[in-house]
């Protein structure tokens, strides 16, 4: 159940698993553990796919993307 609902957000937003993976801020292997049903995502993650989904409704995604990444490399 957990992983239909990663997926079907993953296809919302039209991310591949290595961008959604990223958009959430965990390693894409754990990404993938998640969506395979291997392990469960902290409640957490289904705050930040509903803000993701928001943005993506705003078309603000890819803007949210760059901005995320740039702040995580200046740290």
């Amino acid at each position: 159940m957990h992983n239909e609902i990663l997926s079907e957000a993953q296809a919302a937003l039209g991310l591949n698993k290595q961008d959604m993976a990223r958009a959430l801020g965990v390693h894409y292997n754990t990404y993938g553990k998640w969506s395979r049903g291997e392990q469960n995502p902290p409640a957490a993650v289904y705050t930040e796919i509903n803000m993701l989904l928001f943005l993506e409704e705003k078309q603000l995604v890819a803007e949210w993307l760059y901005r995320n990444e740039s702040f995580k490399q200046s740290r």
